[in-house]
């Protein structure tokens, strides 16, 4: 984490639930009872501020990733022709055999 990131405390008042258990048992009650969790509630300013850091990560990722995807590609692309060419000597040697 960079200098500032302080994820000590509270920025606002305003939260998100901290699970989907807890949200759903935010919404109507139906006819079994949903258990109620003492699950975590996340300040909203908390969860955009973690939101904007992986927005940064991804971003500084991103290249990177796109350029291990391309030699992946170029790999594979590689063994595909070295293995059609193996195949095609092979024929041509059992042709020359016949």
């Amino acid at each position: 984490m960079g200098q500032g990131d302080d994820l000590s405390g509270p920025d606002h008042t305003d939260t998100v639930p901290g699970s989907l258990s807890q949200a759903a048992s935010m919404g109507p009650s139906s006819s079994w009872s949903t258990p109620q969790l003492d699950a975590a509630v996340v300040p909203l300013a908390r969860v955009q501020k973690l939101e904007a850091q992986m927005a940064t990560l991804l971003h500084h990722i991103q290249p990177w990733m796109q350029k291990s995807i391309a030699e992946s590609e170029a790999r594979v692309e590689r063994r595909m022709e070295d293995m059609m060419d193996r195949k095609v000597k092979a024929v041509n040697n059992q042709l020359d055999a016949f």
